[in-house]
């Protein structure tokens, strides 16, 4: 009885599936390195921002492309994505590096618009290297824009790279049949009558 209890538990669950689906992300590879540019994902909503990498002013080795907050036009720049679609009541998690372009302490407010909002603030001194940034919140609305505000106006500020959302849960249902969940109960009950018809 027991054997056929977990087999009949196991077709029921067949219906779930674990695992985190990425809704957005971009590690800026694809943009051309320069100033007061364009990005091909994102908006600059205010300020100018900038694209370091090989061949421009590239503050960490070996990280590929990236985005500088603090721009070329002493205003630091606020970039944005496009409409990103949400279920409202799931769990969600950004990610992405952080890094910044001098010494001095930089301030950077990110998150999703109509969603959350956070702030960091870089310790004095810099970053040797770029630091994983991450934050879980629960979707309040059907949908938001990624965000990300840089600070200041001497051409120096924060960088940000491989930015990454991801939808955890509740799971993505896998199509099962339709009969599938009426056979498990007929089987359950089989089991039952089985024991009943034991005991008498």
């Amino acid at each position: 009885m027991k054997k056929l209890m977990l087999a009949t538990a196991f077709l029921l669950g067949l219906g779930h599936a674990a695992g985190a689906v990425t809704v957005f992300s971009d590690n800026f590879n694809g943009e051309s390195v320069g100033q007061n540019v364009t990005l091909s994902k994102w908006q600059v909503r205010q300020g100018s921002v900038d694209v370091l990498g090989p061949g421009l002013g590239s503050v960490y080795s070996g990280t590929g492309k990236y985005v500088d907050l603090g721009g070329s036009t002493n205003k630091a720049g606020t970039i944005r994505t496009r409409r990103i679609k949400l279920v409202k009541g799931a769990t969600y998690r950004l990610s992405f590096d952080v890094g910044v372009a001098g010494t001095k302490p930089e301030r950077l407010v990110f998150g999703l618009y109509r969603n959350v909002r956070y702030a960091l603030k870089s310790p004095k001194g810099g970053l040797p290297a770029m630091k994983r940034v991450s934050r879980t919140f629960t979707a309040t609305s059907g949908a938001g824009w990624l965000f990300f505000k840089g600070f200041g106006r001497d051409n120096s500020g924060a960088l940000i790279d491989n930015v990454r959302l991801r939808k955890l849960s509740p799971p993505q249902p896998v199509p099962v049949p339709a009969a599938l969940g009426l056979f498990a109960t007929a089987i359950a009950g089989l089991g039952l009558i089985g024991l009943r018809r034991r005991r008498s």
